[in-house]
């Protein structure tokens, strides 16, 4: 039943979007950010692979920092132009995001929210 929620984007009155925006690049460490869901409640990250080539994306609760030194190609990997559904490991927390590839030239988006899984 609950895959027949439909993903609904956290937004908060007043506030720009929570969607973190990731240039996927090449490089160590790689691009890393953070999704705050302090006083809120998302469990669903809905991440989008806009582009051709594959991408390697963290979600975890550990710093932004130490994600994108750490996320590498045994992390999830995201053929290019698609959308996945994960469930976020800190819903009400700071999660940390991180995208890594072997080719460059990908934009990642992730969007925190409720519903779907």
């Amino acid at each position: 039943m609950a895959a027949l929620e439909p993903f609904e984007p956290a937004v908060k009155t007043g506030a720009a979007g929570f969607t973190v925006v990731t240039v996927v690049v090449t490089t160590t460490p790689a691009i890393s950010g953070s999704i705050n869901s302090a006083g809120a409640m998302n469990p669903s990250i809905l991440v989008t692979n806009f582009g051709a080539n594959i991408s390697y994306v963290r979600l975890s609760v550990e710093t932004s920092t130490a994600a994108g030194t750490t996320v590498s190609t045994t992390d999830t990997p995201m053929l290019g132009n698609t959308v996945r559904l994960f469930a976020n490991p800190s819903p009400s927390g700071v999660a940390a995001v991180a995208v890594f590839a072997t080719v460059g030239g990908n934009t990642v988006f992730f969007t925190p929210g409720e519903g779907g899984i």
